[in-house]
């Protein structure tokens, strides 16, 4: 479980990266 965590930790600001990305490219369109 806690391997999981430390995962899901470093994929957050992964994630946010990625959903910063999209909605960039939705603002351009």
């Amino acid at each position: 479980e806690i391997v999981q965590a430390s995962v899901k930790d470093s994929m957050k600001p992964l994630n946010e990266r990625v959903t910063a990305a999209v909605e960039k490219l939705q603002a351009v369109r």
